[in-house]
């Protein structure tokens, strides 16, 4: 709010993901790091090791609990193995693990010599997950209606003000670009209590360092 010049600013700010699970099954990766880490307390790893998972494992909780349960309990019974350089790897249903000891020859230059190291293998979104600007799936339409509804609330009492709203996305649409969303706005227009849509992500900026970045996606007449 600027008193002086009568102006003022008013956000609203939401989430959007697809696919709509998106954020269940982020957080499914951190339940198994959890659980693993916490299995694999005092274990003494003098070196460096890594554990490879999929990225955005699916699954109920339960299943996700107990493959994250299974895979400790593993890799703690074969440690003397473990420790003389042998990898193990398992499955569970769709989800699958590797772990063991990572050579010299392939750390990275700031890597540490010890402890634990999780790398996530692939995109965790499949090519049906990508969406059609044009036809977007009947989930995603809802997600924006329900994001709409919150923008009339907030921005009615704020008719003279500019109005933005800030997009974070997740899934899919984390990896499109501007393109897409003008394609998108042009074929479902936004309400025009909307004056502006940003996207606000936090990403990485350099190779060392996270902040966020803003890009205008939507301008209204």
């Amino acid at each position: 709010m600027d008193d002086e010049r009568g102006l003022w600013l008013v956000i609203e700010r939401k989430s959007i993901a697809w696919p709509t699970e998106y954020a269940y099954r982020h957080s499914n990766d951190h339940v198994v790091i959890e659980i693993v880490s916490h299995e694999l307390e005092g274990l003494p790893m003098e070196c460096l090791y890594e554990l490879r998972l999929p990225m955005l494992l699916q699954g109920s909780r339960k299943e996700v609990t107990d493959f994250a349960s299974g895979v400790g309990k593993a890799i703690r019974a074969r440690w003397d193995e473990i420790t003389s350089g042998t990898c193990f790897k398992g499955r569970s249903g769709a989800c699958w693990w590797r772990f063991g000891k990572v050579p010299e020859w392939e750390r990275e230059d700031e890597e540490p010599t010890s402890g634990l190291k999780v790398a996530w293998i692939g995109r965790g979104l499949a090519v049906t997950d990508s969406v059609d600007p044009v036809k977007p799936p009947e989930e995603l339409i809802k997600a924006r209606h329900k994001i709409y509804g919150s923008c009339t609330d907030k921005f009615t009492a704020y008719s003279a003000a500019r109005r933005v709203l800030v997009l974070d996305p997740f899934g899919a649409l984390r990896m499109e670009n501007l393109e897409f969303w003008r394609n998108l706005w042009t074929h479902f227009p936004p309400l025009a209590c909307i004056g502006e849509i940003w996207s606000g992500i936090f990403d990485w900026v350099t190779d060392t360092e996270q902040d966020w970045i803003f890009e205008r996606l939507y301008i209204g007449a």
